[in-house]
């Protein structure tokens, strides 16, 4: 269970989920964030101009609530816009509440860079509470996803320490 999907325009679904925490039995219901949907949630993360955390679940820049964005990726200083013919990466967790939450990745790449991008540092709230379920690759003003990988059958390697000194440019 918990696998993702794009539905109409960079929207997301996800089945129903079981993950086990330790001993512990998680169950997770389905989620569907388009407008054809209940809409469910998503939360979106990234760094603010002071380098806190922000979680959002509204509109982010011409990304409506529910959509993965086409524009922007993850900086230590805020959202910066994915180049041209350039690629963004996004991180997708199931929260064992059942949401889900998008994590931005943090940089603008070409498609084989994209394609080799590691898990960024994450917030604690999603560290903490959630499991990777996909990573979303979406090109610059592309209105649908270019691929999704599903974590369950592909291991993502994650980032060590900080990435204050700046973000990716490949």
């Amino acid at each position: 269970g918990g696998v993702i999907a794009e539905k109409l325009v960079r929207y997301l679904t996800s089945t129903d989920g079981v993950f086990y925490l330790g001993a512990n039995k998680i169950a997770t219901t389905q989620q569907d964030t388009s407008p054809t949907g209940p809409p469910d949630i998503l939360t979106r993360w990234y760094h603010d101009a002071g380098g806190n955390w922000v979680s959002n679940t509204g509109i982010e820049g011409a990304s409506a609530a529910g959509q993965i964005s086409n524009e922007h990726y993850d900086t230590p200083t805020g959202l910066a816009d994915i180049g041209v013919a350039r690629y963004g990466v996004f991180w997708l967790f199931i929260h064992f509440d059942g949401d889900l939450h998008v994590v931005y990745g943090i940089g603008t790449y070409k498609l084989a860079l994209a394609e080799m991008a590691l898990v960024p540092i994450l917030p604690d709230a999603v560290r903490d509470f959630s499991t990777l379920a996909a990573k979303i690759i979406v090109g610059q003003a592309d209105p649908n996803f270019t691929s999704i990988v599903t974590a369950y059958e592909t291991l993502f390697p994650a980032m060590l320490g900080s990435y204050l000194a700046g973000s990716i440019k490949l």
